[in-house]
């Protein structure tokens, strides 16, 4: 829920570490497109 205040916090770290650090973490569920 965006209104939580930790919910709120974990989105912006995460987009600050996508954009200025190593990258966020790619959750374990996620799985690749195909390439086409």
């Amino acid at each position: 829920n965006p209104v939580d205040p930790k919910a709120s916090k974990f989105l912006e770290d995460e987009i600050e570490k996508f954009f200025f650090g190593e990258g966020s973490a790619i959750p374990k569920e996620f799985v690749e497109p195909d390439s086409k």
